[in-house]
């Protein structure tokens, strides 16, 4: 493709006639330094050759002459760039001094023939050199100059004007000769001028019209970037507003199912409480998203035997897979693998879900074999299988298969997603094999650990804490978490539970006397109070590092950020019970 066809080919509106006038004179300025450079050179060349045929004060004199308007070429060249720096952009003012430049050069270089040679007296190479130069520096011009004719044509009149008149008023009959082929060169540099000019041209539009396009593509994406951001901010203040009243029903449903009554009310509960299990998983979907984007989540390696910690897995997800009449096995080498407990369970968990969720009968296998120095870790089921055109779109955010009904108990379809992004995080990628209506296979590679040092996978609960001992503090600025809170501390058994809405409240407490060995803090409180300020505070008025467990719904990149900083132990809302319990157990056991 051409120039003219790219420039006519390309999307935008036509660039307006002042816009290409001060890029034409744009490129002319850039262009400066080079031609006052090359003057230079040329006029010192020609001085060299000269100076034992003429009078060295004359040539002396033109030699200071032509450098004197190379040095105010380089004067004008600095004071135009700071003035497009200053963001001005009236440039005819620029275009007549270069103009006036190349005019003046012009009329010095065109004087040189006159000025240094008699056509009658002096030797025939000396007449070519005289005439040679000035006409050398007319064919370059016709390149450095086409963007602007005008400057072109201030050079060539007076130089070749002069030096054509000079050579028909000699009376050597030759002359006339010389001068026609002078007036022929002066042709052949008007058409090559032409030709440059209209390439110069297009290539101007052409650029203009990306710029153009370029910066509609950065407004685009600044806007884009706007409602993404506003979005963000929506999307986080929703979670959180509507995770408080979900975290306020689990408190409520777990005292609640302890109570005694008819079976059918039993059911009801029961139901409340799969409904409840369902939107805390989908939260902790999205909170997994949230985390991954706002960068919070550390890979931490460590020896893991997999022959445990696979069958502990397995077994955590039996009953889950038995509700659907599926088999869950596990299929395990005995070795030591190099990775992040935490991650690899939110990896397989998923995978494991998955599989539950889109087999309708049959077995799932839970497999690890050594490979080399690497283990293969994977999940593989006997389901539908995924479709070869939808393989490569699976782990998308948001995408799920089999289900157009959006059933919401299978999810919102970001497990994959979550599970690719995991895994990139811990060096490794999932693959995936599947065939229609027979199964599919998620696999990846693992490093394997030296195997004399060995993590346990089941860490102990600490659930024999006595809780009837246990005095806490609790921090939130909406009453019916707080008050749901302190009703299931004191379900565990604690005798002493105090409350508080805000810091000053909490403070208050504890100067009439009230001595918390735990506090559970929301994270976002009162009067742009957050629950780690509150928690600094409070350590502080006690003097001691007392536990604390913050409790938040926060789903900001700039929220989990400052709440990963602070080193408190966090669980994010809705809360299940058991597992506050047995955070609680492991940090005071």
């Amino acid at each position: 493709m051409t120039i003219a066809d790219a420039a006519l080919s390309l999307p935008g509106k036509v660039p307006d006639e002042k816009a290409v006038f001060n890029a034409r004179i744009e490129l002319i300025y850039q262009t400066f330094p080079t031609h006052t450079f090359t003057a230079v050179t040329v006029s010192l060349l020609f001085v060299f050759v000269m100076w034992s045929t003429v009078s060295p004060g004359l040539l002396i004199s033109w030699f200071f002459v032509v450098n004197l308007f190379s040095v105010f070429r380089v004067y004008s060249w600095k004071k135009f760039n700071l003035y497009r720096l200053a963001g001005n952009d009236s440039l005819k003012p620029w275009a007549w001094l270069s103009i006036f430049h190349t005019a003046a050069a012009g009329v010095i270089w065109g004087l040189v023939p006159i000025m240094f040679v008699d056509i009658a007296e002096d030797s025939m190479s000396q007449v070519i050199i005289s005439f040679f130069f000035p006409t050398f520096v007319m064919i370059g011009q016709a390149v450095t100059y086409s963007s602007f004719k005008p400057m072109w044509y201030a050079y060539a009149i007076p130089a070749n004007g002069l030096m054509i008149g000079h050579l028909i008023l000699d009376q050597n009959p030759d002359t006339n000769m010389w001068a026609l082929a002078l007036i022929l060169v002066t042709a052949f540099c008007i058409a090559a001028l032409e030709r440059n000019y209209n390439a110069i041209m297009k290539a101007i539009h052409l650029k203009l019209q990306y710029a153009d396009l370029m910066n509609s593509v950065k407004a685009a994406k600044e806007k884009a970037d706007q409602a993404n951001h506003s979005k963000s901010i929506f999307l986080a203040s929703a979670s959180h507003d509507l995770r408080q009243p979900v975290h306020a029903m689990n408190l409520f449903i777990e005292m609640l199912q302890k109570k005694t009554m008819p079976d059918n009310a039993r059911q009801l509960v029961d139901r409340i409480a799969t409904c409840a299990r369902s939107l805390q998983s989908l939260f902790n979907s999205l909170l997994d998203i949230s985390n991954l984007d706002a960068g919070t989540i550390e890979y931490q390696p460590k020896p893991v035997r997999a022959a445990s910690y696979i069958n502990a897995l397995v077994a955590l997800h039996r009953p889950e897979a038995e509700e659907q009449k599926l088999q869950l096995e596990a299929d395990v080498d005995d070795i030591v693998l190099q990775t992040d407990p935490v991650l690899l369970t939110r990896i397989l968990s998923n995978l494991i879900a998955n599989a539950i969720n889109h087999s309708g009968s049959g077995v799932i296998r839970l497999s690890t074999r050594q490979e080399q120095q690497a283990a293969s870790i994977s999940v593989e089921d006997t389901g539908r299988g995924i479709p070869p055109e939808e393989l490569e779109h699976i782990f998308d955010e948001f995408k799920q298969l089999h289900n157009p009904e959006r059933d919401r108990n299978k999810g919102l379809g970001l497990g994959l997603s979550i599970c690719a992004r995991l895994a990139k995080l811990m060096g490794t990628e999932i693959q995936v094999e599947s065939t229609l209506n027979q199964g599919s296979r998620f696999f990846f590679s693992l490093p394997i650990a030296d195997s004399s040092q060995t993590l346990s996978p089941v860490e102990a609960s600490g659930s024999a804490l006595d809780f009837s001992q246990l005095s806490a503090l609790v921090l939130d600025d909406e009453e019916t978490i707080r008050e749901a809170m302190a009703m299931l501390l004191r379900d565990w058994g604690c005798q002493q539970v105090a409350s508080a809405g805000d810091l000053q409240q909490a403070q208050a407490l504890l100067h009439n006397g009230f001595i918390p060995q735990l506090i559970i803090s929301d994270y976002r409180l009162r009067n742009h109070e957050t629950g780690v300020d509150a928690v600094m505070a409070l350590r502080a008025q006690l003097a001691d590092e007392v536990t604390a467990i913050l409790v938040t719904g926060d789903t900001s990149p700039q929220s989990l950020g400052a709440i990963q900083s602070s080193q408190i132990t966090t669980l994010h809302k809705p809360v299940d019970t058991q597992q506050l319990k047995s955070t609680i157990a492991a940090l005071l056991g």
